[in-house]
Parts: structure tokens; C-alpha cells; sequence
């Protein structure tokens, strides 16, 4: 099944917002390459930005009483899988999740896509005073697409798997992103700072005397020629303070934090 190609897009998430999830489901239409016949297990990676949860203070997913996974899909999408499903009076899903406003700050997405939001809603037995016995169903839109009562597995588990990277005693993990950040806008004032001064140095400023030339005559041009007025003294530069050398070591000790936090 290629597991390691979804093990590697879930880390990702992981290692970058601190939580990832796998998602575990059997497809019945899915032909399955071993055997050549129809149904298979499916592995999906899935984002922080689509599973949601009511407890944040608690770091078990198996302990939440309910999970949403929510999705944007595509009308074609919806009408394969639901064709009974009327989407004349379906709102267009908000833009609030990652696949409209992520794609579009990095100019993947497809303009003009008419998407609705799907939300995909497990109910564990025991949790919730309306399900007692449980439930699974689906909501497209605004309107139920799909469900039932009761729980479908007999290991009483979710279909998804929660990936921690640094635990912080909450439901969401932390990453060591978020002690790199401070560093690398340390790291990049640092920079700035040595490409201003050698500017400077490229470039000094001239002390001279008032009356003995016209400012605006002076230009950056290569070995030009600056007059000035007899009888006073020709424009000198004026002496810049090199950096002192713990501005230059700054850069390295900002690589070597970073290699202890990220390794």
C-alpha cells in the first residue's frame, strides 16, 4: 500500500505544526492489487486543519467523545458519491480551512472551484446523550448525506491515528518550529545588519566643506571626478566603525541553536 509514502506526508505535519493524523478506512470500490478483487484498506494522510475535536485539554484522541473530519470536495465529487443528494440549497463551503487559503497564498489552487464543505462526524458510544449507542454520518453542506446509529468497528476505535511530536500537556503538540522562528528573524536582522554596513563601507558619506562644492553633482559613478571650489579643503570621507566580530560570530552561534533544536 505504499504505507511509508503516507507515514512521510503525515510527519510532515507532524514535525511542522506539531500533530498529524493517519486515517484508516475500507474502500469496497478500491480493486485490491494482491488478489484482484474488489475492496482494499486505504491510508491517508490528513492535516491538523481538518480534524476537529471538543476536548483540548485532553492529549488522547481515543478519549474524545466525538471527531470531525472535515473536507472541501469538489460538485463532481459529491454527485459520484451522493447522486441522490439534492445541492440546489447546499451553501459554498467557508474559506476557512487549508485548501483554499494555503493554496492560494502559494497559487496552487483552481480558480472559480465550487467546493462544499463535507463534514464526516464519529460519535463514540457512551459519549454523547443524543447517540447513546454511538454514530457515524456525513453532512454535505447543510444537508445529512449519509448515517447510521451505533459504532461500525469492533475495536471501539477511531478510524484515526494521532502523531505527537513534542507533547505540552494540551491536545495539540507543540513544534520545534516555534523555537526556531525567533531565531531566524534573529538571524535575518544579523544579516540585514551586515548587508547595510557593507553598503556603507562600498558607499561613504563625504564630509565637506559648506560653499566648496554642489552636493548634487555627487553620484555613485566609478571614479568620478568631484570639483570643488579653490581655497577650501576637498571632501574627505567620513571613517566608518567596522562591526566588532561578535556581530559576525552571531551567525554561527544562531546555526549551531538551531541544530540543537532541530537537530
Amino acid at each position: 500500500h505504499h504505507f511509508h509514502k503516507t507515514l512521510r506526508k503525515s510527519l510532515f505535519w507532524t514535525l511542522t505544526c506539531g500533530t498529524g493524523y493517519i486515517k484508516t478506512y475500507w474502500d469496497p470500490d478500491k480493486v485490491d492489487p494482491e488478489s484482484d478483487q474488489l475492496g482494499d484498506f486505504c491510508f491517508q494522510a490528513e492535516t491538523p486543519f481538518h480534524i476537529f475535536v471538543p476536548d483540548l485539554r485532553e492529549e488522547d484522541l481515543e478519549a474524545q467523545p466525538f471527531i470531525i473530519h472535515a473536507q472541501l470536495k469538489s460538485i463532481d465529487w459529491i454527485k459520484m458519491y451522493y447522486p441522490n443528494l439534492d445541492l440546489g440549497s447546499s451553501a459554498r463551503a467557508p474559506e476557512d480551512l487549508l485548501e483554499d487559503s494555503w493554496l492560494n497564498l502559494i497559487g496552487a489552487s483552481s480558480p472559480n472551484t465550487y467546493k462544499l464543505l463535507v463534514l464526516e462526524c464519529w460519535i463514540k458510544p457512551g459519549r454523547v446523550s443524543m447517540f447513546p449507542d454511538g454514530a457515524v454520518f456525513t453532512i454535505v453542506g447543510d444537508q445529512l448525506a449519509q448515517g447510521g446509529m451505533g459504532w461500525p468497528y469492533q475495536h471501539g476505535k477511531y478510524p484515526f491515528a494521532k502523531i505527537d511530536h513534542i507533547p505540552g500537556g494540551k491536545f495539540y503538540s507543540d513544534s520545534s518550529i516555534v523555537d526556531l522562528i525567533p531565531l531566524q528573524r534573529e538571524y535575518n536582522r544579523t544579516r540585514g545588519q551586515i548587508i547595510e554596513a557593507k553598503n556603507r563601507m562600498a558607499k561613504p558619506q563625504l564630509a565637506a566643506e559648506k560653499g566648496s562644492l554642489d552636493p548634487s553633482k555627487i553620484t555613485s559613478e566609478p571614479g568620478q571626478v568631484i570639483l570643488y571650489t579653490p581655497g577650501f579643503q576637498p571632501p574627505q570621507p567620513i571613517p566608518l566603525q567596522s562591526l566588532p566580530s561578535y556581530v559576525l560570530q552571531e551567525l554561527d552561534r544562531i546555526l549551531l541553536d538551531w541544530s540543537d533544536i532541530a537537530g
